[in-house]
């Protein structure tokens, strides 16, 4: 998040650009809100990352006859 000249964005690290929740853009918002929002989408963030890696595909055994 950062400082804007309304108050402050919360901007995604992988793209550069404000985040944009719903129809709304993270701009322009209060401090406190802006601080507990990146704090919710770093832990879905990280929710969603464990979640990928728990349900990538386990290697297949290989049967040799």
């Amino acid at each position: 998040m950062r400082a804007d000249r309304a108050g402050w964005t919360v901007y995604d690290v992988a793209t550069g650009r404000p985040v944009i929740l719903g129809d709304v853009a993270l701009i322009g918002i209060s401090f406190e809100d802006a601080d507990s929002l990146v704090n919710l989408l770093n832990v879905q963030d990280r929710e969603s990352a464990r979640g990928a890696s728990r349900s990538s595909p386990a290697p297949h055994p290989v049967s040799v006859r």
